[in-house]
């Protein structure tokens, strides 16, 4: 177990520094802002994608010639788990059907506070497309700056043509995350929990979660807390003090979860803007629970 582990343990701590192809760009950001996108509205291959759990949400207003995202498309139930990353061709399919191609910078925002764009962010991630930003503070901050909203229908567009190309190493699965446990414990690595510090203590336990508590030795970094009232982005330093308090400084890989995968996509947003290289642990909590034989712990 011990070679197991030290083998795993250099191939993940080898990813400190994301790969060149998903390095953000002053072309394009991890992090648009909305003043930023009213200006590059219309350019060559922009793609901007409105994310939706509500098809109603569209509707009522959206960025002109945003393209319509199913929430569905980036999260299904799967073997009882909620809100696990479907197929990742059918992801890639669902993509291309709204335009998406290999040359394409995508911007995504959406629903839930931003957790549907964070979600979009790893799910594009995991596929491998090498240029995708995210509208800081979405559809609110979008009207802030002044762009206009449009409540035209879905616009029929041509499909786009990716590459197949997925990067399995975006995804922790179950089995890893029980020997992430060692590299935590030896300061190779971060297990951030996302969820309201509640569930992190088990005082709360959440939905279908059969053992409350959480993943020893993960530290508790509510998704909501990274954001100021108006819906962006607290400032980056603020994000690097908060982040390293909690150990997760440069070179430091980190694995967030929370209880089925979505809050803990905000947290892998925000750990790649920092520079951190992170996984997310899709079956999260939820699935964690479940597994008699993986350790948990209530309290602080």
């Amino acid at each position: 177990m011990r070679l197991l582990l030290a083998l795993a343990f250099i191939g993940f701590a080898g990813c400190a520094t994301a790969p060149a192809s998903l390095q953000a760009t002053t072309e394009t950001p991890l992090l648009i802002s909305a003043e930023a996108l009213v200006q590059r509205l219309g350019e060559d291959n922009l793609v901007v994608i409105h994310v939706v759990r509500d098809a109603d949400t569209f509707d009522d207003g959206h960025i002109p010639g945003a393209r319509l995202l199913s929430f569905s498309a980036i999260a299904t139930e799967r073997n009882g788990a909620p809100n696990v990353l479907p197929d990742l061709e059918a992801v890639q399919s669902s993509f291309e059907a709204i335009g998406v191609s290999d040359d394409s910078h995508v911007v995504l925002y959406g629903d839930m506070g931003g957790l549907a764009a964070a979600r979009a962010l790893y799910a594009l991630d995991e596929i491998g497309h090498p240029t995708t930003s995210v509208l800081d503070g979405g559809l609110e901050a979008w009207r802030r700056a002044g762009g206009d909203v449009s409540t035209d229908a879905v616009e029929i567009v041509e499909r786009g043509a990716m590459t197949f190309r997925p990067r399995l190493t975006v995804t922790a699965r179950a089995e890893e995350m029980f020997e992430l446990l060692g590299y935590a414990e030896a300061g190779g690595a971060v297990i951030v929990d996302a969820r309201p510090y509640a569930h992190y203590t088990g005082e709360t336990p959440g939905g279908g979660v059969e053992r409350p508590g959480h993943i020893p030795p993960a530290v508790s970094l509510y998704w909501q807390e990274d954001l100021q009232p108006d819906g962006t982005l607290r400032p980056l330093a603020e994000l690097q003090e908060r982040y390293a308090a909690a150990g997760a400084t440069p070179g430091t890989s980190v694995v967030a979860y929370c209880r089925t995968g979505v809050q803990a996509s905000h947290t892998y947003l925000v750990a790649r803007l920092l520079g951190l290289n992170p996984r997310l642990y899709d079956g999260s909590y939820f699935e964690w629970s479940n597994q008699t034989d993986y350790p948990v712990e209530a309290g602080p």
